[in-house]
This record gives structure tokens, sequence and C-alpha cells, in this order.
């Protein structure tokens, strides 16, 4: 458990043209107080599983852009507008978390609800300015609730005896020979796993009942993973679902599959941790938009691509 009490002001440059209040043109600076508050709970049972529960209340101050913007946006294409009346946005939410540590099957499953007051939204309007669309940052009451969940097969023994690992004659098997005594288990170093997962987000207006904009729709897929001591590879398919709960003036988005692959290997260079790999992201050149961009009608998502890299660490 804990708590945390902040101070924010937020203060703008009364010369800065870009940032001028809509309503209140006199007013160029807000004091905030939020606070926030969170407590959690773990239950371990069976050895093997674990519940949790994470309670949270949280306060969030507006930004300078969203109380007091005023212009367009060359980047994205917005004429975007402010409101110096926005309010700490406030948010009370809970978790609940289902974990398998391990055993041949491991995963979790989790799902959140969170209710705010004061949400802060920045959601397209019906007017245009410069001959772009006008976004306005408005507050509103919304509740988000969904969760995700995961899951992996592991094909190979997740533990191996040391008389597995060690060559004929060495001195842990003859003393287990000996002696008699049961070989040490250890990890096994090489793991092969099938890795399935999804996630899914619902949000509301609770004011009007209509969805709020850019959140992510229905995703879901899967990969087989390999894992060794020196040797990475994975190969994935991921689906990333239409999402037509939009709101109001904002435009749906299509689906698409990407199929993604990438190799690996691992060693030592002195004191540096060194990792080369091969990454292949949409080998099959599908054409995806991302539905939380706001360029998504004029880019799409890259095309095919493939990937040589060095990763170094100390």
């Amino acid at each position: 458990a804990g708590a945390r009490v902040e101070y924010d002001s937020v203060e703008i440059d009364s010369n800065d043209p870009a940032l001028t209040s809509l309503t209140l043109a006199d007013q160029k600076q807000r004091d905030f107080l939020p606070v926030s508050a969170a407590a959690g709970m773990v239950y371990t049972f069976a050895q093997e599983w674990t519940f949790t529960v994470n309670a949270t209340f949280s306060q969030r101050a507006p930004t300078a852009e969203e109380l007091f913007a005023r212009g367009p946006h060359e980047a994205t294409f917005q004429f975007i507008v402010g409101d110096p009346e926005l309010e700490v946005e406030t948010s009370r939410g809970i978790e609940l978390t289902l974990r398998k540590q391990s055993g041949v099957i491991t995963g979790s499953v989790s799902g959140f609800y969170n209710r705010f007051r004061n949400f802060i939204a920045f959601a397209p309007t019906a007017e245009f300015e410069d001959g772009v669309r006008v976004f306005d940052y408005t507050a509103t009451d919304a509740e988000f609730f969904g969760g995700e969940a995961q899951v992996q097969f592991h094909l190979l023994p997740r533990t191996i005896t040391s008389e597995a690992s060690e060559p004929a004659g060495d001195a842990k098997s003859v003393r287990s020979q000996i002696t008699g005594e049961a070989p040490e288990p250890r990890q096994n170093p090489n793991d092969l796993f099938l890795d399935l997962r999804s996630d899914y987000v619902h949000a509301d207006d609770s004011d009007t009942g209509e969805p709020l904009p850019r959140i992510t729709p229905f995703r879901y897929g899967a990969s087989l993973n390999y894992k060794s001591e020196k040797w990475e590879a994975k190969i994935e398919g991921q689906r990333v679902s239409r999402q037509n709960r939009t709101a109001r003036f904002e435009t749906s988005t299509e689906g698409y599959t990407f199929l993604n692959a990438s190799i690996g290997y691992n060693f030592r260079a002195g004191p540096a941790f060194v990792n080369l790999y091969l990454r292949g992201t949409n080998l099959t050149g599908e054409e995806a938009r991302d539905h939380l961009s706001f360029l998504k009608d004029a880019l799409p998502l890259a095309g095919r691509s493939v990937l040589i890299g060095v990763r170094t660490t100390f």
C-alpha cells in the first residue's frame, strides 16, 4: 500500500499564440493538488498459483496543452482546442490477476475496471479551422473495463537431472553412482513453448453511453518460441481486430494480421553481453493501419521489413 500527494502548477507563456485560452484569455496559470493511493494483496495457493488484487485511486492534473492550446498542429493536421476550466482527472480502479508460475502450462489471466470522474478526452468535432478538423479537450465521466490473458505450453521438460546433463565419468555422475543418491534436478537450459495471448479494452462515456475515441481494438496472437543459453528464435502471428466502436466523427479501422519471425545469438565479449539478431516484421506485406494514430487514414503501418542488428549491454 502507498500514497502520494503532488503539487502541479501549469503555466504558459502569454506571448505564445499557439497556447491562447479559448474562453479565459487572461488566465495563464492553474494550480492542482492531485492525490494517488494504491493497495494490493497477493495470495499464494497450491505452490504454483497466485491470486492478486490491486485497488487504486489516482488523480492527474491537466497538461498545458489540454488547458490552453488553441491552434493548428502541423504534424497531425489537427486544430487543437484546450479547455482552461478542466479539473483534476480522478480514477478509481480494481484489477484481479490469476497466475500459474510453474509446470508444463504457465500463464495468467487478469481483468480490470476503472471509473473516471472528469476524464479528459481528446475528441474530434464537426468543426473545421484553417482547413483541418477541430479536436477538443473535454471532461466527462467514463468507464473502462477489460482484460488480458496469456498461456504458455512448454513442449520440453522444465527441469532435467544433473546425471542426464553431465558427461560419463564426471565427478557428480560418479558420486551419484557410488552413494546411490538421486541425481539433482536443475532448470533445463532449453525451452520450446507455444505462447497464446489476447487483450481487450471497452471504454464508454458515462454521460452519453457512447464509445470513447482512440480505444485499442481486440487483439490476439500466437507464437512458437525457442530459447537456449545462446540461441533464441520465434515465429508469431498477431491479429488486430476491426475497431468499429468509435466516437462521434471518428472513423472505424480495419483489422489486420501480421506474420513475424526472428532469430538471435547471444554471447559474451569481455565485460559485454552481445545479442546478434535477424528480425522480420509483417512478412506477408499486409496493409495495416493503427486505430490509435491520428494519421491512420494517410499513413499506414510499415510494410514488410527485415532488420539485422547488434545489441550490447554491460
